[in-house]
This record gives structure tokens, sequence and C-alpha cells, in this order.
């Protein structure tokens, strides 16, 4: 029965991980827009596939470590959506917040040069995939955190 489990964890991890892999250029669409449309420069021709794939591991590890949260705490189901959750709302903050700090890089660069320069964002600085991938595994220990002290208080 547990194999089958992990088996169902692997085959959601794949999918998600093509999903995200396939998906990444609408979400760089996204990102451009938040910042609004700023003229980026690129050193690295491989760069936009190593972060496609950092998109996609973000995406594809949540099942697999929703499975190995929900196998250390013995959880049977009923608590899976917290970590579920947590990994996504904690990857959307780290998303917004990494945003937030490229939108004010760039408002503090405008005002410094001034209006009649360009200002141009090097694309490997962005880093919002590695954001989101950090915050995925932070929302992870949050989420095993949570259901340690539930397990204590002996809820689950």
């Amino acid at each position: 029965m547990k194999s089958k489990r992990w088996m169902i964890y692997l085959g959601l991890s794949l999918v998600l991980f093509f999903a995200a892999f396939y998906a990444y250029p609408y979400f760089q669409k996204l990102v451009y827009l938040q910042l609004n449309n700023p003229t980026l420069m690129v050193f690295d021709v491989d760069i936009s596939l190593r972060f496609r794939i950092v998109f996609a591991l973000a995406f594809g590890m949540i099942p697999l470590f929703t499975g190995l949260v929900s196998f250390l705490f013995q959880t049977k189901g009923k608590y899976t959506y917290i970590i579920y959750l947590s990994m996504l709302i904690s990857m959307i903050i780290f998303w917004q917040v990494r945003i937030l700090n490229l939108n004010e890089l760039l408002k503090e660069q405008a005002q410094k040069y001034g209006e009649h320069f360009r200002i141009q964002l090097p694309v490997d600085q962005m880093q919002v995939e590695t954001f989101m991938f950090v915050g995925s595994m932070i929302g992870c220990i949050i989420a095993a955190l949570f259901l340690k002290r539930l397990q204590k208080k002996n809820l689950i």
C-alpha cells in the first residue's frame, strides 16, 4: 500500500514538473508585467534553461516533500492539505517579496540616473524562481513544525 502511495506522489511530481516546465514562458511574462517590462541583459545563453528547471523543480518537489512529511508524521491524508498550502503560500510570498525588491531596485536606479537613461536589469540577478524554490522548502519546514506540534498534542 505504501509503495502505491509513493508512486502516486512520484507521478504527481512528474506531472507538475513538466506542467511547470512548459508553463514557464507564461510565468516569465507575468513577472515582466509585474516589473513594468524592464530592459533585460542576458550574459549567459543557458540561463533561461536553468531558471526554467528551477521553476519546474519548485513545483515538482511539492508532492514528494508532502509525501515525506506525511510519512514522517504518519498523517493519513487528513492533514496533507496543510503541507500543500504551506508550501504554496510561502512560495507565493517569497515570489512577491522578490518582485517588490526588484521594483524598489529599479525605482532607485531610475531616480539615481534620471528618466533619460534606460535602466537594464541582468536576468541572472532576478532569481525569482530561486526565491520560489526556497519558499517551497521553507513552507515544507513550517508545515513539518506545525504537524510536529499537532502530534505532541495528540491531535493527529
